[in-house]
């Protein structure tokens, strides 16, 4: 065969194979992004998409609620808006607005975190019931939520299941309310903080303020209000401090009751060094704002038309 032909031929070999060799590939890649163990992901346990929101005036937010019609207590869908920071005039409205619009603030915040969690949840149940407890992805989420151990274990299967579930809407309002001032303590506008989380990282946290001189600890600081709420989650989801919570969550679901908030509140004598007298506080804030009767609203897409203005349009 000549040198000619060769070279014809390896050229059409090449041609063949600068054709089959991109499908192959997308061939693998639409197989890996179709496949239930690729989609269930961690990183992609996000739940609904939260339309960012940036308004600098406490005056603004409370137009920008009213103009789309969004009530509160909700009666239909609430808007999936996710304020970024609350502004720091708070406290130039009315109390009875602050409120209003400090729960309408957080509550898509929280139903968009809380659905997060439901779905890892239901991740981790099917994975249990298919016999699925050598997934990569659950063992992912199990050191995740800080569980360690043998996945085929029943003990092992209900301490993680204890771990990862939702905390009442209502009970996250009331302490974030509680803990920050309705939106205008030094930390929630500086930081972000709604819960009064600690660290001892100085490089993410604001100095307390007349703070003891051999005080090591600091207001941790989170980029929006979103990240605050994740955290205040995961730290009941996973804190030692609050055992008691989640076995009382536990229980009452196994007796098929879906758990309150009133209820969950008694678990959280350890969240502040009041002990008893902090449940009281949070549960009285709970029943004198009506957050027993939130029920289970539901999140809706909208997309601001503007960061400063009170127009909405909804998807």
């Amino acid at each position: 065969m000549s040198s000619v032909a060769l070279t014809r031929q390896r050229l059409e070999w090449w041609g063949i194979a600068l054709v089959l060799v991109p499908l192959v590939l997308a061939a693998i890649l639409s197989f890996k992004l179709l496949s239930p163990e690729y989609q269930s992901h961690p990183l992609l346990f996000e739940g609904q998409h939260l339309q960012p929101v940036n308004v600098a005036h406490a005056q603004v937010l409370a137009a920008l609620y009213t103009g789309i019609d969004y009530d509160w207590p909700p009666t239909d869908a609430v808007p999936a808006l996710a304020l970024q920071h609350f502004p720091n005039d708070m406290d130039t409205l009315a109390p009875k607005v602050r409120k209003r619009v400090f729960f309408q603030a957080l509550l898509p915040i929280v139903l968009a975190e809380n659905a997060r969690i439901a779905s890892q949840r239901a991740f981790i149940k099917a994975q249990f019931a298919n016999g699925g407890a050598g997934s990569g992805v659950l063992q992912r989420l199990a050191t995740h939520y800080g569980i360690s151990g043998d996945l085929d274990d029943p003990q092992v299967q209900k301490r993680l299941l204890r771990r990862v579930d939702v905390v009442p809407a209502a009970l996250v309002l009331a302490q974030a309310a509680k803990e920050s001032g309705w939106g205008t303590s030094r930390f929630a506008r500086e930081g972000n903080n709604l819960f009064g989380v600690w660290t001892w990282n100085a490089d993410a946290g604001i100095a307390p303020r007349g703070a003891p001189d051999d005080a090591n600890h600091y207001v941790r600081t989170f980029p929006d209000i979103r990240a605050s709420v994740r955290d205040y989650l995961y730290n009941i989801d996973v804190g030692h401090a609050y055992l008691k919570l989640r076995k009382m969550r536990a229980q009452l679901r196994a007796h098929g009751d879906r758990p309150t908030a009133l209820q969950l509140a008694e678990a959280l004598e350890n969240y502040s060094a009041r002990g008893a007298r902090y449940v009281d506080a949070v549960q009285k804030l709970i029943r004198r704002n009506g957050l027993a009767a939130l029920g289970g609203p539901r999140l809706a897409p909208w997309e601001v038309a503007s960061a400063e203005s009170p127009g909405l349009s909804q998807n």
